[in-house]
């Protein structure tokens, strides 16, 4: 049963590693397009009574409006609507813009191959 668990959880966390990874690829092997965008709203999130909020950012890429939500949630709305923020994406990609925050994601990858490198070793 703990080797069931074992690799469960191996698969899952590779799961998660090539969900963020496939568009992360994008954004390294493709050259980065910098937009500035408007808070135009936030985006509600409720969770056993707990609000957290996104930023709904506006953006004109290439001729065309856009739209995309931060994936950062937070306590309270912010930034204030009508900010306007700066956002990269790759190239041909605005869909994948966001607000540039290197060390999160950072530390997202590093816990998740740390708990990927604490399963192989118990599997091994």
């Amino acid at each position: 049963m703990e080797l069931v668990v074992l690799w469960s959880s191996t698969a899952l966390v590779v799961f998660a590693l090539w969900a963020i990874a496939r568009h992360d690829w994008l954004r390294l092997t493709r050259a980065s397009v910098r937009v500035k965008a408007k808070v135009v709203g936030h985006r509600c999130n409720s969770d056993d009574g707990q609000e957290s909020f996104s930023a709904c950012l506006a953006f004109d890429a290439a001729g065309h409006p856009t739209e995309v939500v931060d994936q950062l949630l937070l306590s309270q709305r912010s930034p204030a609507v009508g900010t306007e923020v700066w956002l990269y994406h790759p190239k041909g990609r605005p869909d994948l813009a966001r607000i540039p925050r290197p060390a999160t994601w950072t530390m997202v990858y590093a816990v998740l191959l740390g708990i990927l490198t604490l399963l192989i070793f118990e599997l091994c």
